[in-house]
């Protein structure tokens, strides 16, 4: 854990897992993406958008640190024969990425590709699981930058028929309640409908 409760009540320490360093921030419950992502991201942090995984100080940040969650990803087994890929396609109230195969370090980088194509042709993205069974560390940060991304102007990102795997793995992390997450596309699609754009998120 290098995200903890501080000393202090209702404060979060990051711990540079480098050189030590700790940054605190006042936090009134610790949530991973409520509250140690925008902390990352504010401060100028890198690593991992979880309390667990590794983190750097700006000091540190360039340089030798590694992929957010790479060390963890490292251990699961990855199922190299199953067919993977990515589909983008354009709806009214979104834009839809259709996963097939595990979310793994085998497709990051093609879903990250994707996502960013859908952001610009919609603030509203529905991801479609239906055909997805695992997700890794990695994966699942890269569903969290998403989110986050999307929420950032405005939108939303959904979650689309996940397997029961992802949703043991999205209530593990307590993302279930922060992503939206839908048994199907068409009830994603419907949500979305009634859930319009929001005005852009501006930097203070």
């Amino acid at each position: 854990m290098t995200a903890v409760p501080g000393q202090v009540a209702n404060m979060i320490d990051l711990i540079c897992d480098r050189c030590g360093d700790v940054l605190s921030c006042r936090a009134d419950h610790l949530r991973d993406l409520e509250v140690v992502w925008p902390l990352l991201t504010d401060q100028g942090w890198a690593g991992s958008p979880f309390a667990t995984g590794q983190h750097a100080c700006p000091g540190c940040a360039v340089g030798q640190l590694r992929e957010p969650s790479t060390a963890a990803a490292a251990t699961w087994p990855v199922r190299k024969h199953i067919p993977r890929d990515v589909a983008l396609r354009q709806d009214p109230h979104a834009a839809i990425v259709e996963v097939t195969g595990d979310i793994d370090r085998l497709l990051v980088s093609t879903i990250q590709a994707a996502l960013g194509r859908a952001a610009a042709l919609h603030r509203n993205i529905a991801l479609d699981l239906s055909a997805v069974e695992l997700v890794d560390p990695i994966g699942l940060s890269v569903l969290v930058r998403g989110h986050m991304r999307a929420r950032k102007r405005g939108g939303h990102l959904c979650l689309a028929a996940p397997s029961r795997f992802v949703l043991t793995v999205l209530h593990t992390m307590r993302l279930d309640d922060a992503l939206p997450v839908f048994d199907d596309l068409r009830s994603a699609l419907t949500w979305l409908a009634a859930h319009p754009p929001a005005p852009r998120q501006r930097s203070s």
